[in-house]
């Protein structure tokens, strides 16, 4: 090889980030399409001619003779060959030294090219590794040779042409097992390209594309040179092969004159390519048809862009349309105001039944009629059965009467090839269309499916992966795709057919595919029709402000319009329509946790985009919105119809925003399974929607929290569907069991507003909410069970996964839906409790429905309650004061089990107490009595459907539903005798214990706590004054088993076992602590469990009422605390995840003799004084990617200097959230104000720019922890202005979450000595000690150790014998690092070892020690960091605090030294 050529391969192994950009290429400054239409034009043809037409030729596949040294398993060498990836060949184990595969090319003359190995995929892949893979020639000596050197799914080798006879891999040597067989998926052999003359086979093949036709480096493709226009001189239908591609680095200009196919591997554009709308008039049609090579197809990047590619070029794959720094000048439309689609108005021939002359409307007539023949579309909206859609063709039009005429009826169609779907092809409709004349809000869809500028492609069977055993179903299509990579300049893309694009289970490669662009404000994809699309449409992967409107995609597998990543912004999707969706199926579905096997029309993974006016019509699921934490940018005027699960779906994304998020003036009708889906949501607002004909309306089915619905109109059944109702359950075929899961109506139950039984959250709230549509109905088969509010079923484990459930012999007690303005026209089937979930267990279902305004039962006001199989109120004392004269049968409902109480308003009604045995309730006016056996607490540890629980005993809670009365509380024992209780406390509705989840569903602390529902909206209701309470005694003994409510406590007979404080504690009480002033005591019996370990004991509101670290010690009580609170005990140790304390029981001493003495308030201090502004303020640098990163400097306040600006809440365009992985919760950052940059301004002129624009200058940390990078004005590498005064800060060292960079801490050190420090970080604080002579410029610095704390997810801490050496490290477990406050460690050395430990109230720990002796490092220096997503804040420790009453032994000098500053 040739130094140019080394060179050359040198470059090309850099590798791509995906921070790098493709840059437009400059020598394109003064290429038009006035060039293209001048004298200095090249015709396209000339190019083509230019280039090499030799086809691409597969040696191998179907002709060739395969050999191996053995054969196992009956699986030949032939097996490797077959086209077949799952079908792998097998050499015997224990037989062959060396094993090897050969084929035969046949001829002694072949030039071999680019070669593909698919590995093996059974868990054998490393059985490759290390082997050779050889070019023989006709007397089997190697003429060319590659290694196998790691372990990969698909290898690929280009042999440059090296000429032979065979092509043989042979595994010489194996370094885990001798003799082990060889596995071999699929091997692919290329002819290599015909050569340029001179030219050695490396030079054509990795070339560096030329700047003119006749330069030497020439390569196959047809390549039109930078600064060159082309102009596409076909005009005659002609089909031209260009079997080597095009490289478009200049520009290629199709004109409406060009009438042309061109069949090419690939289309790469790092220039220009310009389209124009063919001429009509003349029939011209342009069609870019990707042809299949066979093999990945790799781009060479220009000159200019010679750093942004990998070894072999840029992968974009086969059969791709690459722009990578080019642009796309697209405008296909001859008239930009056609719409693509519209809403149809009429069947004008509906009575003949042949649906056949369709009223469109004149713009769209005038059109779609330009070209007779052309596809149209029409949605299904019935929802008859799956993929009802029908196909036609236009035969002609009448404009004035906007009509068109097909040349046949229409019959339905799937763009699926799939076996499953073919019995839906062909298909007459069920007799009806639904249109705006005859169903007028809910009209079907109408588009044109056909275009005169067209990209499609070869589809071929891709390779299964080598799973095709896991699902046995089809392997994978492979169509063509389109990726703008890397590159930030405008795209526009208009009027454009994409047919078969997309490649299933290929991550990356879809028909329009924005990726990692950036900011490209200004894209437009308008108006194109994707069709037959093998995975998804469009998609937008890390870019933003693209604007996708009004177009058409039928027949597509996976989502379809989407963004990805989840960190998406500012990109519109308006107008555009998808229909007839399907799921990928498990071999496709490789493309992790998107969800595409329940594929959605629009799947929105961040909410901080627009959907405006958009349709999803027979998808799986029509809107997905799945996570974020930010309101959405827009949900306004969409419809979902026709789909079979979802209209709306919330489902599973655990999209919960910080701020109302508010779903406006929608439509969501005819789906299968629901119109919208809720389950772990919260702070979402839908306003103006029209639910109809779904089979549930709404389903909220569990762990919901302050869901409105306001103004939004609920249809059960329509007209129409009544009238097709027997039509709506067609039979289903077997192979779309798994897409439709239930098809609607199957069961004849058609729901309103489903909502399941949950006591931890909020229930929905529906304001101004109209039912309609819910009476009877009976299909002349069966009876439909129709209702517009049900109750989901009491499934077992259903209920606050991670949560607390109050539980009493099994009981549910409920929060029901809040109802304001509620109309519904048949209260008959307004609201019920369902047989089927009270004949089993009847003692569930103890919940009521208060109708507060009469609006679901003639006789309201008043409440639902259940009924028993008897028809009488249940045996429950929960409803003891409803007694039956009041209640009858609620209404005529066959299967319903609901009584209604007229004219009573009830409440729901928690006693808090420790009776030992049932609560005595006196009704005062009526002397009725009744008690109530008490209530245990259900501790669920685990997340929805994981079928274990925790049962705390507890014999304090007590729950009744109660009229208005008032009422005599009293306590029983075990034997029924009356007896005083020690305490008791009333609440209501929803304030009950709910502990936070810290296990396995959902975000950290996704349960709301003590969250207090209103009153009831009846009256008049029970409240604190309509109950007398047994008095609560003085100076109370009080047992463990007497707590009142436990957050991850455990239970014992003689005691209560705490762990750590992060898990909670132990409630006792409510506690009489008397009247103020008081001299008072608590004399505490406790035991240790872990050393190092304190109790602190508070009152229910968070005051502190001491700590203590012996046991069965006096707690002093402060003498402003009096009345009745609750007291809450926890444990406290620096780490560890046992339990660390058992509470065995407590006594309130009476008061002492003595009077208190008055108390002082603590002393105070302040680094800058009282009243006195700071004159210097910290400059921090903009962004931890830059050189600057993590550096900060002091500024007088009248210096000039860059400003960016945050905020605790979004502000709007200007704002943005970045890295949330590092950036603090809640924090928004901005930088261009106003359409203003501010590179130079003082701190008081910064403070207010920020705040009149609602904003706020960020604190140090927010800035160096990329609050605001990336943000805009290029101020990234700059040192912006912070709220940070530098006197605040004095001593403290800020890291950045990145683990690469360190920075210096302190002073000198001595090579004995220590070094006492606190940090605060969440996980992975790391210093090292080493020479000061070694500047750190990587995460490896020589000569030095390194400690480590909290690695590993603050799991492991220990000690390295140089940085980054985890091989060799000592190590501890625990969480040492709380993230939220300091913590101390200590590290000393001596000569012969280094020490770790951490500070525990007044004493230090070890943790770790290594022996020194060894290592041959010399400390006099401590460089710092944080990383792998946390940043840090380094501080010298002062001393230990005054609260301990010595220094422990060994404690050396106090850090820092006063004439120290640390920066």
């Amino acid at each position: 090889m040739s130094g140019n050529e080394e060179d050359l391969r040198r470059r090309l192994m850099k590798v791509h980030h995906d921070d790098m950009m493709f840059q437009a290429l400059s020598c394109n400054a003064n290429v038009s399409v006035d060039t293209c239409l001048g004298p200095d034009a090249v015709p396209f043809s000339t190019i083509v001619a230019a280039a090499d037409l030799t086809p691409f030729d597969a040696i191998v596949k179907g002709v060739a003779e395969a050999t191996q040294s053995s054969t196992c398993w009956g699986r030949p060498a032939s097996y490797a060959i077959n086209g077949d990836h799952g079908n792998f060949s097998h050499t015997c184990e224990n037989s062959d030294s060396p094993a090897w595969w050969m084929v035969d090319f046949g001829d002694d003359n072949t030039a071999v090219g680019e070669v593909e190995i698919v590995n093996c995929q059974s868990g054998r892949k490393y059985r490759m590794v290390g082997a050779n893979v050889e070019v023989l020639d006709a007397d089997m000596s190697i003429v060319a040779s590659k290694v196998v050197e790691d372990e990969q799914d698909i290898y690929y080798f280009n042999f440059d042409g090296a000429i032979g006879r065979h092509l043989r891999i042979i595994q010489h040597s194996k370094f885990n097992q001798a003799y082990e067989p060889l596995n071999i998926g699929e091997v692919e052999v290329y002819r290599a390209p015909a050569l340029a003359t001179g030219q050695t086979p490396y030079e054509h093949r990795y070339i560096k594309p030329g700047s003119n036709l006749t330069s030497e480096y020439v390569t196959g493709e047809a390549h039109i040179p930078c600064g060159v226009c082309a102009i596409v001189d076909y005009t005659n239908g002609d089909t031209v092969e260009i079997p080597r591609g095009i490289n478009v680095e200049g520009m290629l200009y199709f004109p409406p004159t060009a009438n042309v196919e061109l069949r090419t591997p690939h289309l790469y554009v790092q220039g220009n390519l310009k389209i124009d709308a063919p001429n009509d008039d003349d029939g011209n049609k342009i069609k870019v048809h990707m042809i299949d090579t066979g093999y990945e197809q790799f781009m060479i990047p220009h000159v200019e862009n010679e750093d942004q590619c990998s070894a072999v070029g840029c992968n974009f794959g086969k059969k791709a349309v690459g722009i990578a720094g080019g642009t796309l000048d697209i405008q296909a439309l001859p008239d930009p105001s056609c719409p693509t689609w519209t809403f149809l108005k009429a069947v004008l021939d509906e009575e003949e039944g042949t649906n056949q002359v369709l009223e469109v409307g004149s713009k769209a007539a005038e059109c779609w009629g330009r070209r007779l023949g052309n596809e149209i579309l029409i949605t299904d909206t019935i929802g008859w059965k799956s993929y009802a859609s029908l196909i036609g063709t236009i035969a002609s039009v009448n404009i004035d009467a906007g009509t068109v005429t097909l040349s046949s009826p229409p019959t339905t169609h799937t763009e699926s090839n799939e076996k499953d779907f073919s019995d839906f092809n062909g298909q007459a409709p069920a007799g009806w269309i639904s249109t705006l004349a005859n169903d007028p809000d809910y009209p079907a869809e109408v588009a044109i499916l056909s275009s005169s500028v067209t990209f499609d492609a070869d589809t071929t069977q891709g390779n299964a992966g080598g799973r095709s055993w896991h699902c046995n179903v089809e392997q994978r299509r492979i169509g063509g795709h389109m990726m703008i990579s890397h590159t930030s300049a405008v795209q526009r893309i208009e009027g454009v057919e994409f047919k078969n694009f997309g490649q299933s289970g290929k991550l990356g490669r879809y028909p329009i595919h924005f990726h990692i662009c950036g900011d490209v404000s200004g894209s437009i994809v308008r108006k194109n029709i994707v069709r037959s699309s093998h995975q998804r449409c469009v998609v937008v992967h890390r870019s933003n402000n693209v604007i996708v409107e009004e177009n058409v995609a039928f027949g597509h597998k996976g989502h379809c319009f989407m963004t990805e990543d989840r960190v998406e912004t500012g990109n519109v999707f308006r107008k555009n329509l998808g229909a007839d969706g399907q799921s990928l199926t498990c071999v496709e579905n490789i493309l992790g946790d998107k969800g595409d096997n329940q594929a959605s029309t629009y799947w929105i993974s961040n909410p901080k985009n627009q959907f405006i006016d958009n349709v999803a019509a027979g998808s799986i699921n029509g809107f997905w919105i799945s996570g974020g934490n930010d309101p959405i940018g827009m949900f306004s005027g969409n419809i979902a119809h026709s789909n079979l699960n979802e209209g709306i779906k919330l489902y599973e994304g655990n999209y919960r925003p910080n701020a109302p998020s508010l779903f406006v003036n929608s439509k969501s009708f005819r789906n299968y399974r629901q119109g919208v889906r809720l389950h772990l949501n919260k702070n979402i607002v839908f306003k103006g929607l029209l639910l109809a004909d779904n089979g549930i309306a709404v389903s909220s089915f569990d762990n919901n929290n302050e869901i409105v619905f306001e103004d939004m109109t609920v249809i059960g059944l329509t007209a129409k569907a009544r009238e097709f109702s027997v039509s709506l359950n067609p039979p289903i075929s077997s192979g779309l069991h798994k897409e439709t899961g239930i098809c609607r109506f199957c069961q004849h139950t058609i729901s309103g507003v489903k909502f399941a039984s949950d006591p931890g959250h909020t229930q929905l709230s529906l304001q101004s909410v109209s039912f309609h549509g819910f009476e009877p109905h009976f299909d002349g088969t069966s009876e439909y069970d129709i209702l517009a509010l049900r109750l989901w079923g009491a499934f077992p484990g259903m209920h606050g996964a991670g949560g607390t459930i109050l539980h009493g012999g099994d009981k549910r007690f409920w929060n029901m839906p809040f109802l304001e303005g509620v109309t519904i026209d048949s209260t008959d089937n307004g609201f019920d409790f369902e047989r089927q979930l009270l004949t089993d267990q009847p003692q569930k279902m103890h919940g009521y429905f208060q109708d507060v305004n009469g609006t679901f039962h003639v006789d309201g006001p008043g409440v639902f309650i259940p009924q028993d199989s008897s028809g009488v109120v249940p045996d429950a004392p929960e409803f003891s004061f409803l007694a039956d004269h009041r209640c009858n049968k609620a209404n005529s409902r066959p299967d319903s089990l609901a009584l209604f109480c007229a004219g009573s308003c009830i409440r729901k009604v928690f006693v808090h107490s420790n009776c030992p045995g049932d609560l005595l309730v006196t009704s005062t006016s009526t002397n009725e009595q009744s008690t109530f056996p008490p209530t245990r607490f259900r501790t669920l540890s685990a997340g929805w459907g994981k079928g274990y629980a925790t049962d705390v005993w507890s014999t304090n809670l007590h729950v009744a539903f109660l009229p208005n009365d008032h009422y005599q509380l009293g306590c029983k024992n075990e034997s029924g005798e009356i007896v005083n209780p020690k305490y008791m406390k009333v609440t209501f509705d929803g304030k009950t214990y709910q502990i936070r989840n810290n296990n396995n569903c959902c975000e950290h602390g996704w349960y709301d706590m003590n969250f207090a529902r209103p009153p009831p909206l009846c009256s008049p209701y029970v409240d604190q004054g309509s109950f007398q309470l047994p008095e609560v005694p003085l100076y109370q003994h009080y047992e463990a088993n007497e707590f009142l409510h436990p957050s991850n406590v455990a239970a014992e007979a003689d005691g209560i076992k705490l762990w750590g404080v992060q898990f909670g504690g132990a409630h006792f009480g409510p506690v009489n602590f008397g009247t103020p002033g008081e001299s008072r005591a608590v004399l505490l019996n406790w035991k240790k469990l872990s050393s190092h370990v304190r109790v602190h004991m508070r009152l229910d509101d968070g005051t502190l009422i001491g700590s203590v670290g012996n046991n069965d010690v006096e707690i002093d009580i402060p003498p402003e605390v009096s009345g009745i609170h609750e007291v809450i005990f926890t444990a406290h140790r620096f780490a560890g995840t046992h339990h660390f304390a058992k509470i065995i029981s407590f006594d309130i001493l009476p008061p002492f003799p003595t009077t208190s003495p008055t108390m002082s308030p603590a002393p105070t201090s302040s680094l800058v004084p009282t009243g006195i502004p700071p004159s210097m303020y910290e400059l921090a640098c903009g962004s931890s990617g830059s050189a600057c990163a993590g550096r900060r400097q002091s500024a007088e306040i009248n210096e000039l200097h860059p400003l960016r600006c945050c905020a605790d809440f979004d502000l709007g365009k200007a704002w943005e959230r970045k890295y949330p992985n590092s950036c603090p919760a809640g924090v928004f950052g901005a930088s261009k104000l106003g359409d203003t940059c501010h590179k130079a301004v003082t701190f008081s002129e910064g403070k207010s720019i920020c705040e009149s624009k609602g904003g706020r200058l960020c604190t140090i940390r927010e800035v160096l922890s990329n609050c605001v990078r990336w943000t805009g004005c290029q101020l990234d590498k700059e040192m912006i202005w912070t709220a940070t005064d530098t006197k605040s800060v004095m001593g403290i060292v800020f890291t950045p979450n990145d683990n690469s960079k360190w920075f210096p801490f302190g002073s000198t050190l001595e090579d004995t000595g220590e070094l006492a420090f606190s940090v605060k970080a969440t996980n992975d604080a790391h210093v090292a000690l080493g020479s000061a002579e070694v500047h750190p410029t990587s995460r490896y610095v020589p000569n030095h150790v390194e400690i480590f704390i909290g690695g590993w997810g603050n799991k492991r801490s220990g000690i390295r014998p140089a940085t980054g050496d985890v091989k060799n490290q000592i190590e501890t477990s625990g969480a040492y690092l709380s993230g939220s406050d300091y913590d101390t460690f200590r590290i000393s050395w001596t000569p012969t070892d280094i020490k770790l430990e951490h500070l525990a109230v007044c004493d230090w720990v070890p943790m770790v020690t290594m022996d020194r002796s060894s290592l041959g490092i010399i400390i006099d220096r401590a460089i710092v960091m944080t990383g792998w997503g946390s940043s840090g804040e380094f501080k010298h420790f002062q001393g230990l605090p005054s609260s301990c009453e010595a220094s422990p032994s060994g404690y050396g000098k106090t850090f820092p030294p006063s004439d120290v500053v640390f920066r």
